[in-house]
């Protein structure tokens, strides 16, 4: 299977000067800088509770092409023309089935990333009137775990690698070390609440324990 793709390239037909090249250079960190990063948000909803205060989870739908099953908080991608809070309120809004005036914001808690590197701004804010509502199409079920919990229990953190191999065809003899070159690798931890049941872990793991340290 090849995993390599050709570059293509236009003929140039005018004399290449050093002000040409420092033309062309100005016009493209202009663009750069205008250009809208890929990132993402995500709310932590807190429920008033019946004795002290809970976090509110999401088992997203099977039926979901990415990560189908999981445990997650409400969230997604920031569109264009809007900030990372609005984002996040906007995803528990569809999410949930709420309107804005149910979320009191409290926080931001900054961003985390993805193993990928895509950051992703985390907010938290208590969800008042909630009806035990969600979207079919997105969400599978919800529920809650107290607050208090996660205080008293720190989850278990592993360690993971994503490591870039270039495919079968790469010119692996024209390298210094060849196959033996050693390619990059980003490390990332993976926090685990073990006792959770369905398990809590991964980004919406990281979420939790950067909500725990803010109140500790």
């Amino acid at each position: 299977m090849t995993t390599r793709k050709q570059i293509t390239s236009k003929p140039i037909k005018n004399p290449l000067t050093l002000s040409g090249i420092r033309r062309k250079l100005e016009d493209f960190n202009r663009g750069e800088k205008g250009k809208k990063r890929l990132r993402a948000a995500l709310l932590i909803p807190i429920l008033p509770g019946n004795g002290e205060p809970e976090l509110l989870f999401e088992v997203r739908s099977p039926r979901l092409r990415r990560q189908p099953g999981e445990v997650c908080f409400p969230g997604g991608i920031v569109e264009p023309q809007e900030c990372s809070e609005a984002a996040a309120i906007r995803e528990a809004e569809e999410e949930l089935l709420i309107s804005r005036d149910q979320l009191e914001m409290l926080s931001d808690l900054g961003e985390i990333f993805e193993p990928t590197g895509l950051p992703v701004r985390v907010f938290s804010a208590v969800l008042h009137r909630y009806r035990n509502t969600a979207s079919a199409d997105e969400v599978l079920h919800c529920f809650s775990v107290p607050v208090r919990w996660f205080l008293e229990h720190p989850p278990t953190v592993y360690h993971g690698s994503l490591i870039g191999v270039p495919g079968e065809d790469f010119p692996f003899d024209r390298i210094p070390g060849g196959r033996q070159y050693p390619f990059a690798t980003r490390s990332y931890d993976i926090p685990v609440y073990l006792e959770t049941e369905p398990l809590i872990w991964g980004l919406t793991a990281r979420a939790v324990l950067r909500f725990c340290h803010a109140l500790s």
